[in-house]
């Protein structure tokens, strides 16, 4: 019985050894394409990796992706595999549980582990990721330097008013002086710093007001998300990290019936702190919503869901090249709004709600809708 079971495993083991050979060789065509794959697809991947603080997290995420996909790690160097591991280890800190298994993953297969944040964020960033974001304990503020501060930044207004952005920084400064703890101030300071170019001085006061530990302090830095004074900075991806910018696009997909609720949409979305940066018609007509939202933007996309209140809201993600984060198409099914007519507008054009007022009637988006007829920005795909 004991040599019958001992010649049975003979075999087996045998067997076992022939099937893995064939298994090694079978490998070997789809090992030898793995690299230039990652050659074919990478684009700036290895930037992306090796510089994770200066894109968004979902250019991180994409790279990390192609990387696990493609990518052969058997004949990089240590300093190689630490410079990769700098991406994997964002992702690992700052991504969902899907991100950080992959990141764990990719780390063990090169052989290293998850790097501290401070070895992978430069010294001074003002990225939201960074260590450092934690909260700042806002200091005590006597009345009369309070005064002083107050003082100064009316003068900081009527520069600013008056186009003399240089001098309009320079009373802001004056009056961080004397209050240092003044959030007006230091928000309009960024304002002016962000308008004279200054981009990473700028950051650097509204990463460290977006901290102060106070209600006022918040309310300031949250007004960047819609302040027209930090349109140079919209793609910044460390502003993006900071105020969690989000540019949208609001489309009606059910034509006329669709204008009310449409506009109700555009108020809750500028309530929500959200740049509705283009209004227009889809030229296909929609009997559900649809929120569609870029790599990253999932969030998002579940939280403007949530805000239409519709529970035959669908979700899906943009494959396509576009400016927006989010494209909020609002659709009606034929019980809800009768006959859908096809879209006004083939197409989408500029000329957004917020540029010719928030208030307007549903008579004078029409307007706005026919004056842009012929303009077409982008098309959006079918349904």
């Amino acid at each position: 019985m004991k040599r019958y079971r001992c010649a049975r495993t003979g075999r087996g083991i045998q067997a076992i050894l022939v099937l893995a050979v064939f298994g090694v060789l079978a490998m070997v065509p789809a090992l030898a394409g793995a690299q230039p794959a990652w050659d074919a697809n990478r684009g700036n991947c290895e930037e992306v990796l090796v510089h994770p603080e200066t894109f968004r997290l979902d250019q991180v995420r994409r790279c990390a992706q192609l990387w696990e996909a493609y990518r052969e790690v058997g004949e990089l160097t240590q300093s190689q595999v630490q410079q990769v591991a700098r991406g994997f280890s964002r992702l690992f800190y700052e991504g969902d549980a899907a991100d950080r298994a992959m990141a764990q993953t990719a780390l063990n297969r090169m052989n290293t582990s998850v790097l501290e944040r401070g070895d992978f964020l430069p010294r001074g960033s003002t990225s939201a990721s960074a260590a450092s974001r934690s909260p700042i304990r806002v200091g005590e503020s006597s009345r009369s330097a309070r005064r002083r501060a107050e003082t100064f930044n009316r003068d900081g207004m009527r520069d600013y008013e008056r186009g003399r952005y240089r001098d309009a920084a320079r009373n802001f400064e004056r009056a961080l002086e004397a209050d240092p703890w003044y959030p007006r101030a230091k928000y309009n300071l960024a304002c002016q710093l962000a308008l004279l170019g200054e981009t990473a001085e700028s950051l650097r006061h509204l990463d460290e007001l977006s901290r102060w530990d106070t209600d006022e302090a918040h309310q300031q830095a949250s007004r960047a998300l819609v302040d027209e004074d930090f349109i140079s900075l919209r793609d910044n991806p460390q502003f993006r990290d900071i105020t969690g910018y989000t540019r949208v696009q609001l489309l009606n997909g059910a034509d006329e019936a669709g204008l009310e609720r449409t506009e109700e949409i555009h108020t809750a979305l500028v309530d929500a702190r959200m740049d509705v940066a283009s209004y227009g018609y889809d030229r296909t007509a929609r009997y559900r919503p649809i929120v569609w939202y870029r790599p990253g933007y999932e969030r998002k996309a579940e939280q403007i869901r949530e805000l239409l209140a519709d529970p035959a809201t669908g979700i899906r993600m943009i494959n396509w090249d576009t400016q927006y984060d989010l494209i909020v198409v609002w659709g009606q099914s034929d019980e809800a709004a009768g006959a859908v007519s096809p879209p006004v507008v083939q197409g989408t054009f500029d000329g957004t709600i917020l540029e010719t007022g928030a208030e307007e009637t549903a008579e004078e988006v029409q307007d706005s809708v026919d004056a842009a007829r012929g303009f077409v920005e982008e098309w959006m795909p079918g349904d």
